[in-house]
């Protein structure tokens, strides 16, 4: 959305049809022309988490609009990290689980893609605490994995076929415990892909 005389403010916003109030979601670098209609999506959590070394309970969140035609606006938040800590999501569209992993649980069915790492900053080294966080633009993430994708749907692989079910979990690492088990994990987090 942007202003047409001036064009300032371009991002992507919501609007409560009740009395026309606009709320940005994000930003955009460039001007999209157009207005969609559609809820958020639905986003599950399902499985529980592993407690860290620091008594952190991580957990999974998911807002915004997931969409294979969208190049960005669902984004996946895992909260209540170990501060400082290297993590990434593992992603899958083989369904639920509950494998025995590192000392927890693996929420997602094998096989699992990964997502690029990050760190959950929070409070500066040498504190240690709760207060990490990790997220990620589902929806960027993934155009970036398929840049090349041809637009016969028949062929589209699932993870950009609307209807499709996605679960996924965070996972990082713990040097509070031994190996194998050093490791934090978060709750699952299941979204169906809208068009």
């Amino acid at each position: 959305m942007a202003d047409v005389n001036t064009g300032a403010d371009t991002g992507l916003y919501t609007v409560d049809p009740g009395n026309y109030q606009a709320t940005k979601e994000f930003g955009a670098p460039r001007e999209y022309f157009g207005i969609a209609f559609g809820p958020k999506t639905l986003a599950t959590s399902f499985c529980s988490a592993k407690s860290s070394s620091l008594g952190c309970a991580p957990r999974l969140s998911g807002d915004g609009f997931a969409s294979p035609a969208a190049s960005l606006g669902f984004t996946v938040t895992a909260s209540d990290l170990n501060n400082n800590r290297v993590g990434m999501m593992l992603y899958t569209t083989n369904g639920r689980a509950s494998i025995p992993f590192q000392g927890a649980l693996l929420c997602v069915q094998l096989p699992v893609q990964r997502s690029p790492a990050g760190t959950t900053g929070g409070n500066a080294l040498p504190t240690l605490d709760c207060s990490g966080t990790w997220s990620i633009d589902y929806n960027s993430m993934i155009r970036a994995k398929y840049p090349n994708t041809a637009s016969d749907p028949s062929v589209l692989p699932p993870l950009l076929t609307p209807g499709t079910t996605v679960q996924c979990q965070w996972w990082g690492r713990d040097p509070g415990f031994s190996a194998p088990n050093n490791s934090m994990l978060s709750d699952g987090l299941e979204f169906v892909l809208s068009p």
